[in-house]
């Protein structure tokens, strides 16, 4: 399955929530195991994808493996780090414009994005995966200093099993 920025948002749910991020992902997976009959299952994601990926895998532990490419750690401090990034606003700034978007989207869609954090329970996840992160996407997970500093083309990491 490539999951590649799915957002979890589906026709027949009402209410999008960080918990059915995964909803997408499940129903496809039910459909490759129970009409297509498919017994070994691996999920491939990027980013939003990769994120939705892991949050999966906390509710499914019958998934063979994954390769999460560039997933995000946490997507508030995503959020902030990019608007920092590409905006010459100061770092108090783009908080507080965060916390609107948060509380706009909070009104309107039912969802907290600030809960949104699949480092918090990725220790939780026992199926063998991969992670590919760029050089330019190491600000977004959690690595050494020295470790960033090197010469790093591409980093693996896998969850343990």
């Amino acid at each position: 399955i490539y999951t590649e920025q799915i957002v979890g948002s589906v026709r027949c749910v009402q209410e999008t929530d960080a918990e059915y991020m995964g909803y997408d992902v499940q129903v496809v997976v039910r459909y490759l195991r129970q009409v297509k009959k498919i017994p070994k299952i691996a999920i491939w994601g990027r980013s939003m994808g990769a994120a939705t990926a892991l949050l999966y895998a906390l509710e499914d532990s019958n998934i063979n493996f994954m390769v999460l490419d560039s997933p995000f750690a946490n997507l508030t401090q995503l959020t902030i780090e990019q608007g920092k990034q590409k905006t010459k606003l100061p770092g108090c700034l783009v908080q507080c414009v965060f916390c609107c978007m948060r509380c706009s989207i909070k009104n309107k869609i039912k969802t907290d994005v600030g809960k949104i954090s699949p480092i918090q329970r990725a220790n939780e996840i026992q199926i063998p995966a991969i992670f590919i992160v760029g050089v330019d996407d190491l600000s977004l997970i959690h690595i050494s200093e020295p470790t960033r500093q090197a010469e790093i083309s591409y980093a693996v990491f896998c969850l343990k099993k």
